[in-house]
């Protein structure tokens, strides 16, 4: 890890404290960015579009939207734990959450995936870091399991699927979705059945 990262990490800490958030993010409501403390080791999202995850899922609680949520490529599985902890506090406990994702770290880059702020090729990041840094997004799915339990969700909702995205099309998928983290599937897939998804709804950038 560079200096710079070092001391990127480091502001970014201080930034997305407990008393920043407050002062940064007045518009989001005070059990939000409690969810996003109590997930914020498990996750690589920015806490705004944590507040947008949690506002959608209160949005679909609200709306009575009936699906799945599905978020394809967790990590630790801090996104979903947050979607778990706003339905629970929405009063909704039996909607089911499906988390696809290899459990088996990064998968090898392309020359398409390059750091935004600076245009660094993704496969150098890899080179530079250690394994045990989160940028190889390195989590088992039994991790992730305890991390999902720890919401108090019901697990017997909560379906962990291992599973490279290109294969997606191979697993059994919910017949209704709800919230749905994209993340290449459509130009993986070109084949795929899309009807499949008909009636869902796709958030994007979670």
């Amino acid at each position: 890890m560079s200096l710079r990262d070092v001391i990127n990490r480091c502001i970014e800490t201080v930034a997305n404290s407990r008393l920043s958030l407050k002062y940064r993010m007045p518009d989001v409501d005070a059990q939000t960015r409690e969810i996003y403390h109590r997930i914020a080791k498990y996750t690589m999202t920015s806490p705004e579009r944590i507040a947008g995850l949690c506002q959608a899922v209160r949005y679909v609680t609200d709306a009575k939207i009936p699906g799945a949520y599905v978020e394809c490529g967790v990590w630790r599985g801090g996104s979903s734990m947050a979607a778990a902890l706003s339905f629970i506090a929405a009063g909704e406990t039996e909607r089911p959450i499906y988390l696809f994702d290899t459990f088996e770290g990064m998968s090898s880059p392309s020359t398409h995936d390059l750091r935004a702020k600076d245009g660094t090729a993704a496969a150098e990041l890899l080179r530079l870091s250690k394994k045990s840094d989160k940028i190889w997004c390195n989590a088992s799915i039994e991790d992730v399991t305890i991390n999902m339990a720890s919401t108090s969700y019901d697990m017997k909702r909560v379906t962990l699927c291992k599973v490279w995205l290109n294969r997606l099309c191979q697993c059994k998928l919910p017949r209704k979705l709800q919230c749905c983290d994209w993340i290449q599937i459509g130009t993986n897939r070109p084949d795929m059945n899309w009807s499949t998804f008909i009636r869902a709804w796709f958030l994007v950038g979670f």
